[in-house]
């Protein structure tokens, strides 16, 4: 499934740079997607301005103004949440949502499965 991320532009907004976000954009470039990275929400609605995306993933870190900010600047754009089971969510409410932990091979099918059902909703 992860082939279906292949020349896909994803804006990864990552926060904090861990293990897990290493290894995680490390399985993009691998899957064959392009990708934008972005540390802060802010940088993120930069990005959108100067890129088009096909997609997004967001290591969601904790609520706060710029990533609600980050929300509406992302409406309409196919987007991945991720996020420990304690983050408060209030933002994201109509974004699917991966609990973390999670292996980046289950972010890349659960990525390739939304861009997919965005750009074929009859599942064809």
């Amino acid at each position: 499934m992860t082939t279906g991320l292949r020349n896909q532009t994803i804006l990864f907004v990552y926060g904090e740079i861990d293990r897990f976000v290493v290894e995680l954009h490390q399985a993009l470039d691998e899957a064959g997607a392009d990708s934008v990275i972005a540390r802060t929400p802010g940088d993120a609605i930069n990005a959108l301005a100067r890129f088009e995306f096909d997609g997004a993933l967001i290591n969601y870190l904790q609520e706060h103004a710029e990533y609600r900010e980050l929300v509406r600047a992302l409406a309409g754009l196919p987007t991945l949440v991720l996020c420990s089971p304690l983050t408060p969510l209030s933002a994201l409410t109509r974004m699917p949502i991966l609990s973390k932990p999670v292996a980046p091979g289950a972010v890349l099918t659960a990525l390739a499965r939304l861009l997919h059902s965005a750009t074929d909703p009859q599942g064809g």
